[in-house]
């Protein structure tokens, strides 16, 4: 186990230097196809630190009612799997940046935020370890990596589903409905309510997947 945790260790360490090599560099950066491929698995990995996150925070403020010698035993190793998870995270959405068609400024701060995320969980795991003792250190270091997860993910929901997408419902349907009149146009009345519900969220002027924007009918 303690070899297992050493490799965890020392891999999260390698790609957390090699994402702070690629962001300075990413315009120089050409990514073969294998690797674009890999970069598509950043949706299916990113729930992993997510979750392991918010578990060691909840971990942690427990730890009272947990025998402290087990507590140590299962929290370093909680935390070297988030570490591992978050910087694999990171380096996936890296290689997914790179497809293209995303807003840059929402996608930097994303990408940032992302990346930040992976290095203060490798951080937690530092501080537990060589300074288990200093609860305010590690409790002020989890609860800013929570805040700076919940921000970047917020952005990352920009990017997949478009800007707003987590205070829609809460719009009135005044806000949401178009005012549609004798004089509309069939694609207004028609169509472009179908592709607003189905399409805008990937094909927009700040998303533009395969450069398609359908959001009118003359960009279209």
């Amino acid at each position: 186990m303690k070899l297992f945790q050493r490799i965890l260790s020392n891999l999260s360490f390698f790609i957390i230097v090699m994402l702070l090599f690629l962001l300075f560099f990413q315009n120089k950066v050409s990514l073969p196809p294998s690797l674009q491929a890999g970069g598509r698995m950043h949706p299916l990995l990113l729930h992993l630190p997510i979750g392991l996150l918010v578990i060691s925070f909840i971990l942690w403020l427990g730890k009272r009612n947990i025998d402290t010698g087990s507590f140590q035993k299962i929290f370093i190793l909680v935390l070297q799997v988030t570490a591992f998870t978050a910087a694999l995270t990171a380096l996936m959405g890296f290689f997914l940046s790179r497809e293209g068609g995303y807003d840059e400024t929402i996608l930097l701060k994303h990408k940032v935020l992302g990346i930040v995320t992976a290095i203060l969980s490798y951080t937690l795991l530092l501080v537990f370890k060589s300074f288990p003792e200093k609860n305010f250190v590690f409790g002020t270091i989890i609860t800013i990596s929570l805040g700076v997860m919940i921000i970047g993910s917020h952005f990352g929901s920009n990017l997949t589903h478009g800007e707003g997408f987590v205070w829609q419902p809460l719009k009135s349907e005044k806000d949401i409905e178009e005012k549609i009149t004798d004089s509309s146009s069939l694609f207004t009345a028609a169509i472009r309510p179908i592709l607003k519900s189905k399409c805008f969220s990937c094909h927009n002027e700040k998303k533009s997947k395969g450069g398609l924007i359908m959001t009118t009918e003359e960009k279209i």
